[in-house]
C-alpha cells in the first residue's frame, strides 16, 4: 500500500513519522519513507506502508494527497495507481 503525503514543513513531517511506533527507546517501523523534499512549497513524501497496516496514522492521512499518475516518484515494481492506501 502506497501513500503520498504533502506536509506543511519538514517539522510537520517530523512530528508525523516520530509519531510511528517505537521499541525500546529506538526508532523502528516496517515502513519505507521517501522524502521528496519541497515541491510547489510543500514538503513531500511517499510512504510504503507495510502490509499489515490496516489504516494509515491520523497524522499521515490528514496531509494525504490522492494524484492519478505516479507523480514525480515510484517504488520499483511498484505502482501506485494501483494500489493506493
Amino acid at each position: 500500500m502506497i501513500g503520498k503525503y504533502e506536509f506543511d514543513n519538514y517539522e510537520d513531517f517530523a512530528t508525523a513519522k516520530e509519531s510511528l511506533p517505537k521499541s525500546e527507546g529506538e526508532y523502528i517501523h516496517n515502513h519505507t519513507i521517501v522524502e521528496l523534499g519541497i515541491i510547489d512549497g510543500k514538503y513531500c513524501v511517499d510512504v510504503a506502508w507495510s502490509r499489515d497496516l490496516e489504516t494509515e496514522p491520523e497524522l499521515f492521512e490528514a496531509k494525504k494527497i490522492d494524484l492519478d499518475n505516479e507523480g514525480v516518484h515510484s517504488f520499483l515494481g511498484v505502482i501506485y495507481t494501483e494500489n493506493k492506501i
